[in-house]
């Protein structure tokens, strides 16, 4: 096989799998639980918290990944997210000294 020949398969290769990883963060996003653990992922990775830190590349690309699959849903992770915790504080009010 020619080296041009190898190095075109070898991108096609790397083109679909790629699509294939995209495909499935689509998927997850989907379902409320897979935006939960998306954003469970990128919270515990600190992904927006400056300076950036190794840790913080995981949530990066993570994030990065939801973008390019479905940008609308990272904005419904948001709204969720927003919700689930105004559940809690009503659901488990904290006296401002307990804080």
């Amino acid at each position: 096989m020619e080296p041009e020949e190898r190095q075109k398969k070898i991108e096609e290769r790397n083109k679909q799998t790629r699509e294939r990883e995209l495909n499935d963060i689509r998927k997850v996003l989907t379902l409320p639980e897979g935006r939960r653990l998306l954003w469970r992922i990128m919270s515990e990775a600190e992904t927006f918290i400056a300076p950036a830190t190794e840790k913080q590349i995981i949530g990066m690309r993570l994030f990065n990944d939801i973008m390019k699959a479905n940008p609308e849903m990272f904005l419904q992770m948001q709204r969720e997210y927003k919700s689930e915790q105004e559940s809690i504080k009503k659901q488990f009010p904290v006296e401002a000294d307990e804080l």
